[in-house]
């Protein structure tokens, strides 16, 4: 997995992901191969595309350098993007040893239904990054992860702590604090998945409220 920013001259843009994701393929002419952006942000004067396949990668630079060189400007919808500057980085990979900790920064809950849930579990934690990962997926690029998978990971460190969190007029408990897990028998064909849902909670949070500043979290591997 591949992570390409591409730096851009103008004002800050605010485009929602499946639109954007169309009009950048559109306009570089690879539309046909969108299976292969798996996903795209809209960061201040900056495009950040994960791209799986090194093959695509290099179509993908391969037509930016066209515009650039052709001193063409990239379009979205009624924005003519000024290139600056073009970054490549490689995906860490979080489970090549298969044992990694998760650092829950902030309080983290869960809601189910009308119910808060503020203690850990394996089955809460990867079940609502897989929901909410293929939520921005096509129907044909949504991965699965059985609940017997995620059953098979095991909590081998546990020093999270329960904290108390006021949300509006109501006081729940979350969790804070650090996890070991280990992955050893997780079969190595779902390592892939597990390492994308966790990069979507790097980036987003997870839980109850985490665009509110809740359940941000850090990975060590």
């Amino acid at each position: 997995m591949y992570k390409l920013i591409i730096k851009f001259k103008g004002k800050e843009l605010k485009i929602r992901e499946n639109i954007l994701k169309s009009e950048v393929l559109s306009c570089l002419n690879l539309q046909d191969e969108v299976f292969h952006l798996k996903e795209i942000k809209l960061e201040k004067n900056s495009l950040s595309l994960k791209i799986d396949g090194k093959e695509f990668l290099n179509k993908l630079i391969n037509e930016i350098t066209k515009l650039k060189l052709e001193n063409r400007k990239l379009k979205i919808l009624d924005f003519n993007l000024d290139i600056q500057e073009v970054k490549l980085e490689k995906c860490k990979k979080l489970l090549e040893d298969k044992v990694l900790v998760v650092n829950f920064l902030t309080p983290t809950l869960f809601k189910i239904g009308s119910n808060f849930k503020g203690e850990y579990s394996n089955y809460l934690f990867f079940s609502w990054l897989l929901r909410k990962f293929n939520k921005l997926l096509p129907k044909e690029n949504k991965i699965n992860i059985s609940r017997e998978s995620i059953e098979k990971i095991s909590v081998v460190e546990n020093s999270l702590e329960s904290v108390e969190v006021q949300l509006k007029d109501y006081t729940t408990t979350a969790f804070k604090g650090k996890l070991k897990l280990d992955f050893e028998n997780i079969d190595s064909e779902l390592i892939e998945n597990f390492e994308n849902i966790l990069n979507y909670g790097i980036e987003n949070g997870v839980g109850y409220k985490n665009k509110n500043g809740y359940g941000k979290i850090k990975i060590n591997s």
